[in-house]
């Protein structure tokens, strides 16, 4: 199952447009990358014709939607970076810079169901205190190189608020065990050195 979700995940990081529009790295050290996230503004495009919270589709540019059962439709981008080792992987937020969007409802993703359904959707989302913009999902090994998958969720759903909470800048730092040089089979990074967030510590 990893394998298969990290193969739709590298085709969709392949198929995006280009990471340097949205990601610059501020600085690197021996066991340390931390990088500026610029997110361009939502577009909304409602789904209903009439009502002041009008459910609708959320799209940014760069981004990904996310459709998980009974969940908000949301954009998302996996960044992949290259670290020494799968263990002692730390993910840091040092600025967030975000604003609200009132009246904008996200679209959920269910199998069958009605406009109605989807609004009782909304209301089990997890408070906006518990969510964050950017995760660390995990960190696996590929054939030697081992990867460090953080995900960027620019845009999340407030059921307090009946609205959305956009980001606008991030800056984050991924912190990991210096010393051991990334690993490459035939001398060349198996994904790619393009790939990686981090490619030149790569």
């Amino acid at each position: 199952m990893k394998r298969l979700m990290f193969a739709a995940a590298l085709c969709a990081a392949l198929a995006s447009p280009s990471r340097a529009e949205l990601v610059r790295v501020v600085s690197t050290g021996a066991g340390s990358i931390t990088v500026e996230i610029v997110v361009p503004e939502p577009s909304i495009a409602p789904l209903e014709t009439e009502g002041s919270d009008r459910l609708s589709r959320v799209l940014v540019k760069g981004f990904h939607t996310l459709d998980r059962e009974g969940g908000p439709i949301l954009p998302v981008r996996r960044l992949f970076f290259a670290v020494g080792s799968r263990e002692n992987v730390r993910l840091d937020i040092l600025e967030e810079e975000a604003y609200p969007l009132a009246g904008v409802l996200p679209a959920v993703a269910l199998e069958k169901g009605t406009l109605a359904d989807a609004r009782a959707a909304l209301a089990k989302v997890p408070p906006l205190s518990d969510q964050r913009f950017v995760r660390l999902s995990g960190v696996e090994t590929v054939r030697g190189t081992h990867c460090a998958f953080v995900d960027v969720h620019p845009v999340l759903y407030d059921p307090a608020a009946k609205g959305l909470s956009c980001a606008r800048r991030l800056v984050i730092r991924l912190s990991f065990p210096p010393g051991g040089e990334v690993s490459a089979e035939g001398g060349r990074l198996f994904l790619g050195d393009d790939l990686f967030v981090n490619e030149a510590q790569a």
